[in-house]
């Protein structure tokens, strides 16, 4: 297995994180609630395994959310 298939590359952290930067990526995970790693260098090491429970959970995929109808209908005698 590859490192590509167990982390996110750079260009995935950039495009998650908004920043090109280590320390913006940093500071976004930090604030982001996100588990990393770091490299000898001091870079993110974000497990794709991670990315794909927040981004793309089961919940996510099958959620049928559906208007609370109630609360509607209680909105609407409220401003009538």
């Amino acid at each position: 297995m590859e490192t590509n298939d167990l982390f996110l590359t750079k260009q995935d952290l950039q495009s998650l994180t908004g920043s090109c930067r280590v320390r913006g990526q940093l500071l976004w995970l930090d604030q982001n609630g996100w588990t990393y790693t770091l490299t000898c260098r001091g870079e993110p090491r974000v497990a794709r395994e991670l990315f794909h429970a927040k981004m793309v959970s089961p919940q996510t995929l099958h959620s049928h959310a559906q208007p609370n109808w109630s609360a509607a209908r209680r909105l609407s005698e409220v401003c009538a």
